[in-house]
């Protein structure tokens, strides 16, 4: 595929709300980051750059979807451990496989549902004006609210802010740049991620939003998802009663066979032969 291959890696816990019959979709603030313990995967500097040599940059009014961008098109050991220090406790147990045209169309399709207020736009919301224009070129002012536009691209990584690094002038935190520089870039400690971030900005919204939970319509972001190869016995059988109950409830999955969800089903029901898990 000439798009490139991105993998969210999730664990039990949003496997139950990801595989229902009412299946959610999230997004996160920097607040809830910055909130998080590092052990938990938070980041203190989530929103606020501090680049040697290239200034500081802070913004909150943005939720991002956070994706990691694979080496090939199957999860390799490495990347299904890249989350472990973060993830002890809750390990992912299933890799969900797409593209960024693909979460990008299906955000866009969520978002644009329903007519939004009518904004007007200043120099703040130029990063994303270009992605909340329409085919004609205008801006398009029938966004769900509270979003005004959906932009996304690979995280660029920065030393952390106790060291020193001489001035590079291409990164530059300036007042044209801010947007970008504070919600796509991340200290390097992070930078096995290898992160591929979606942003929905609501700059007229007169509070923060900590976390957005929403029901789809479809699961169409998906492409195919994988099973963790090393998932222990206990979390194999959790993860087929998930499964099952969504095959039984839900339209998207309802009677679809395991291996047309899962690439390596064999992993959650040994003996697959392109057929449904026994009721």
């Amino acid at each position: 595929m000439s798009d490139m291959i991105i993998a969210r890696f999730v664990d039990m816990n949003a496997c139950k709300s990801i595989f229902s019959d009412n299946s959610t979709f999230v997004l996160r603030s920097a607040e809830h980051y910055r909130s998080l313990e590092e052990k938990d995967g938070g980041d203190p500097y989530e929103g606020r750059p501090n680049i040697p040599g290239s200034g500081t940059a802070e913004s909150d009014h943005w939720l991002i979807s956070c994706w990691t961008k694979l080496k090939d098109d199957v999860p390799t050991q490495a990347e299904w451990k890249i989350f472990n220090k973060w993830c002890k406790e809750k390990p992912p147990v299933v890799a969900i496989i797409s593209t960024p045209s693909k979460v990008c169309g299906f955000l866009e399709r969520e978002f644009k549902s329903r007519p939004s207020k009518v904004c007007k736009f200043s120099n703040v919301f130029k990063f994303f004006e270009n992605a909340i224009k329409n085919k004609d070129g205008k801006l398009d002012r029938y966004l769900r609210e509270p979003f005004l536009g959906i932009q996304h691209k690979g995280v660029t990584y920065y030393p952390p802010p106790e060291k020193v690094t001489p001035p590079n002038v291409d990164n530059k935190i300036t007042p044209e740049n801010i947007m970008e520089k504070s919600v796509f870039t991340k200290r390097c400690k992070f930078h096995k991620e290898k992160e591929h971030r979606f942003a929905l900005y609501y700059g007229y919204a007169t509070h923060l939003i900590n976390s957005y939970i929403f029901s789809v319509k479809n699961t169409d972001y998906m492409d195919i998802c994988f099973a963790n190869p090393e998932m222990c016995e206990e979390d194999k059988g959790k993860l087929l009663d998930i499964i099952r109950k969504a095959q039984n409830d839900y339209t998207d999955f309802e009677n679809k066979p395991l291996d047309k969800i899962f690439k390596n089903a064999a992993i959650v029901w040994p003996g697959l032969i392109g057929t449904s898990p026994p009721g």
